[in-house]
């Protein structure tokens, strides 16, 4: 399954103040890729490269109880989306 994988996409970070992450990581030499929000407006969206790693920040418009409503995650690069989600399935 590994020879589909093409690398790292990015790594979620939730944050309440999305303009003071982006200014504290353009601190430490991270670069603005894009600014954007939910197609609902729910959540303002950034994507900072940091070292060679794509952050996506995310900050909801408000809080849900029980949770935010956005899922921690990190995305990878595939070659083969059918393939390899039928190889994740097939694993369990």
């Amino acid at each position: 399954m590994k020879e589909h994988y093409q690398g790292l996409g990015h790594v979620a970070i939730e944050t309440d103040d999305l303009e003071a992450s982006i200014a504290f990581y353009e601190k430490l030499e991270g670069t603005v890729l894009k600014r954007d929000a939910t197609p609902d407006g729910a959540k303002k969206l950034a994507l900072v490269d940091f070292g060679g790693v794509c952050l996506e920040l995310i900050q909801p418009q408000e809080k849900i109880a029980g949770g935010s409503g956005s899922i921690p995650h990190f995305a990878v690069y595939v070659d083969d989306l059918d393939a390899v989600a039928a190889q994740i399935k097939a694993a369990g």
